[in-house]
């Protein structure tokens, strides 16, 4: 069986062209989170996308338009539409301008990142903002307990609320994959040393930036990755699995061991938890509920929720956040309160396709 390379007729040029889409898919995120360097990165993206466009050539025909860059497009197509339908286009092409580099980067990872070499080369690129930025959060803590002075104090424009620490846990899966797929003894310590370190730096910045949501998506996320790993890999069950076990319950306890040397600050958030999220919830779907179909524009959901919060406090939460809220802390009830089903459906297949 031939390889994609072998079928799409790769030569130095072409080769060279795979290279370049490494760099360009591993140097965005790499550069995006220091300060004031986001037009930079964008910049480079751009420019590294299209020589990749220039210098490779396109896979066959039978792997066009497949079924997610066909959603991608129609996501695409729905958010400008919802754009131009909100009450402040302006405000909501501002916000919804990062679905260029996504794009960009999402092409450039489905189309042109085409044998395992170079997936170990992106992976090796994306450990530099998971470790840069956590170290950055963790230098500027200063013992703190504030999660939002400690987000002024990074300084990052990837951060924005203690939550967008998600952002590099998305990151964090190929570099795993690739410390259990290395092959030589020596390679393979190396590999995991090094995503080793980089998960205990990236638990310690969730831990001082107090981000629930991202401990818990770390945390479910790795046992759904050691799951997955058995399910579809079963040459490997006695391998990888119990491997990716160990590593789901050592991400738990080293999340608690982290907690404490910095004062148990996430644990004095989940001690005084109030499920304030759960109004917001009940307005986007309320919401949605209104208008399955056509919604109210892209990011317009500030503008519309609070006449749909619920007048009385539920049971498990003694008071409604008074704070004006952008969002509702939910992708999909954020899409389908703004987008709608049209918008929501195409994500969807993107993310389970």
């Amino acid at each position: 069986m031939r390889t994609a390379r072998e079928t799409s007729g790769a030569g130095p040029a072409q080769d060279f062209g795979g290279r370049v889409a490494v760099l360009a898919v591993g140097a965005y995120p790499a550069l995006v989170w220091l300060p004031t360097a986001m037009d930079w990165a964008l910049y480079l993206l751009a420019m590294l996308g299209l020589a990749t466009a220039w210098l490779r050539e396109p896979l066959p025909s039978r792997y066009a338009w497949p079924l997610p860059e066909l959603a991608l497009l129609i996501y695409l197509a729905v958010s400008l539409t919802g754009i131009a339908l909100s009450a402040d286009p302006f405000r909501s092409l501002t916000l919804s301008s990062a679905l260029l580099p996504a794009a960009m980067l999402y092409w450039l990872v489905t189309r042109q990142l085409r044998d395992a070499a170079q997936l170990r080369q992106l992976a090796a690129l994306l450990l530099l903002p998971v470790c840069g930025l956590s170290l950055r959060v963790l230098w500027v803590s200063g013992g703190t307990h504030d999660s939002l002075a400690l987000v002024e104090r990074a300084a990052s424009p990837i951060l924005v609320v203690p939550n967008d620490i998600l952002w590099l846990l998305l990151l964090a899966p190929l570099p795993v994959a690739a410390a259990l797929s290395a092959r030589c003894r020596p390679a393979r310590w190396l590999w995991q040393g090094a995503v080793a370190v980089a998960l205990l730096l990236l638990l310690a910045a969730m831990s001082a930036l107090q981000s629930r949501s991202a401990m818990i998506v770390a945390l479910a996320g790795s046992f759904a990755y050691a799951w997955a790993f058995y399910r579809w890999s079963p040459g490997k069950r006695h391998g990888h699995a119990p491997r990716l076990t160990l590593l789901a319950f050592g991400l738990l306890l080293s999340a608690v061991a982290v907690d404490a040397l910095l004062g148990f600050p996430m644990a004095g958030k989940w001690s005084s938890l109030c499920f304030s999220r759960a109004p917001l919830w009940s307005a986007a779907w309320q919401l949605f509920l209104e208008q399955p179909w056509i919604g109210h524009g892209t990011h317009s959901f500030v503008e519309v929720y609070q006449a749909r919060l619920p007048t009385e406090p539920a049971a498990f939460c003694s008071a409604i956040d008074p704070r004006l809220t952008p969002w509702p802390h939910n992708l999909f009830l954020q899409l389908l309160s703004t987008q709608r089903l049209l918008g929501t459906v195409p994500v969807v297949a993107v993310l389970f396709s």
